[in-house]
């Protein structure tokens, strides 16, 4: 058996369904978007947790292809031709290892865009933000939620393409006088918000207007 509710997002005004599947005995929200980024909700014997799915990327997969495979194919000639000797050092080959750096980093990143959820747990007095099958640094585990009074939305300028920024948003915490960064790297206003409001309701945090937060104009 199947039951609708309807979440009223305060950035556009606009309803979403939420559908619940009661026949599970684990509870599971879907939050039903437009855009891939959708945000599920379920509740377990270890608390509420929200996962949400991660931006494709395409233009840095092709690039991270195009990189490693001209970086590599040079890498292997000069193997094969002899002009690579690893019996001796020398200088030039540490300029060698920032090629392959770059395409191993950004292939990584790529990837990760295509495959990985970030999963946001509250339970027992913590709060967990982990990214997986992949792992990826920001990564938190077992915060103490005690004493959060706020969250707040900053955006900021995530990477350039084509010359031209691509702002994402991250979600900030206030611990008493104390602020620190909770996530990083969401990838629209909507969802950011939706996780702002989701956890506040889960701590019972009353939402305020924070100095320096982002709010759209209009």
């Amino acid at each position: 058996m199947e039951k609708k509710n309807f979440f009223n997002c305060p950035s556009c005004d606009a309803y979403v369904a939420i559908q619940t599947d009661s026949l599970k005995t684990r509870r599971i929200d879907k939050f039903a978007r437009v855009d891939s980024q959708s945000l599920t909700r379920y509740q377990d014997h270890r608390g509420m947790t929200l996962s949400y799915k991660w931006k494709k990327n395409y233009f840095a997969l092709l690039f991270a292809v195009f990189w490693n495979g001209i970086t590599w194919t040079v890498i292997f000639g000069l193997i094969a031709s002899g002009k690579i000797q690893f019996d001796e050092f020398n200088p030039a080959y540490i300029l060698g290892i920032t090629h392959p750096t770059v395409g191993f980093i950004t292939g990584y990143w790529a990837l990760s865009g295509f495959f990985n959820k970030t999963y946001i747990r509250i339970g027992g007095g913590k709060i967990s933000i982990l990214s997986r099958p992949l792992p990826w640094f920001g990564d938190k585990k077992d915060l103490s939620t005690n004493d959060i009074n706020q969250l707040y939305i900053v955006m900021y300028v995530a990477y350039r393409q084509n010359h031209s920024p691509v702002y994402q948003y991250k979600l900030m915490a206030k611990k008493n006088a104390e602020e620190f960064l909770l996530m990083r790297g969401i990838p629209n206003y909507e969802l950011a918000l939706t996780l702002e409001k989701e956890i506040e309701s889960i701590l019972g945090i009353e939402d305020r207007a924070v100095e320096g937060e982002h709010r759209p104009v209009g």
